[in-house]
């Protein structure tokens, strides 16, 4: 994202200004020329990228009354479920509205539909600071180019990017304003496609 897609408005609050209200820095790092508003920052100090948890088979049941677990395979291929009895922290359950990540194998974010499920480990659940609009980000790592790099994958048979990887891209930061512009103007040309 270069700061292309709508007009600058000079009347936004900049970027740095939420920085410094919540307390975070600016990343050193520069990949491109943003406009002035706009800041860089390390992914993780404006995102919290939370796994799911693994599951042993012998808890993978195949009772629907009781919580759906949602894998990778759910996501893309798999209309098949394994539900669960167990009883997790909070954060171990998405819901409607959750912004998803699946970093294994088929790589892509989400936002979540499908309703109350446990997710697996291979999923993480995306919780944007109030510096990010959550659909901003969505569109963000929605751009493979923004987060899969050569090097950011591992491993020889099933690719993955790993956590740390992504919580240190570079994210280029806009004015809240201007995200919720971008996010209406893309919203807008989807729907004309």
């Amino acid at each position: 994202m270069r700061g292309k897609l709508v007009e600058q408005d000079p009347n936004d609050e900049p970027a740095s200004v939420l920085l410094e209200k919540e307390g975070l820095k600016e990343s050193n790092e520069i990949p491109h020329q943003i406009p002035n508003s706009w800041s860089w920052i390390v992914l993780g100090s404006g995102a919290k990228f939370i796994n799911g948890r693994a599951y042993k088979k012998s808890e993978l049941l195949n009772d629907s009354s009781l919580t759906p677990i949602l894998r990778v395979g759910n996501l893309f291929t798999n209309s098949s479920y394994y539900y669960s009895d167990l009883k997790l922290n909070p954060d171990k359950y998405i819901d409607n509205g959750d912004l998803i990540y699946a970093w294994s194998a088929s790589f892509g974010p989400q936002i979540w539909t499908g309703g109350h499920v446990i997710y697996h480990y291979h999923i993480w659940k995306v919780i944007p600071k109030q510096i990010i609009e959550k659909q901003f980000l969505y569109y963000f790592l929605l751009d493979k180019r923004n987060v899969i790099g050569e090097t950011d994958l591992h491993g020889s048979t099933m690719k993955h990017i790993t956590k740390t990887n992504m919580e240190h891209l570079s994210f280029p930061l806009p004015p809240l304003s201007e995200q919720k512009r971008i996010v209406k103007k893309i919203n807008f040309l989807l729907e004309i496609l």
